[in-house]
């Protein structure tokens, strides 16, 4: 019997993930990450570990609701290289 649960993602596999999905769309919100993992709570950690090396930078959305947008910096380019 199939379950609902997803399967479980190493941390290095999610980093991977998100940082392809951010590289695909260019930028993303914290929301459009929650499919790349079974638990919202990993995603926030892994942005946060990544702006604070200067890999990400943040931006506030101009229309609707005003949350952060996230993107590579220069550096964070080359890093996913």
């Amino acid at each position: 019997m199939a379950s609902g649960r997803k399967d479980t993602v190493s941390e290095m596999e999610l980093v991977r993930r998100i940082l392809n999905e951010i590289d695909e769309r260019g930028e993303v919100i914290e929301s459009d990450l929650y499919p790349l993992s079974g638990s919202k709570a990993r995603i926030r950690p892994i942005l946060d570990r990544y702006t604070a090396r200067g890999i990400l930078k943040i931006r506030l959305r101009e229309y609707g609701q005003r949350v952060p947008m996230y993107s590579f910096t220069e550096k964070g380019k080359l890093f996913h290289l």
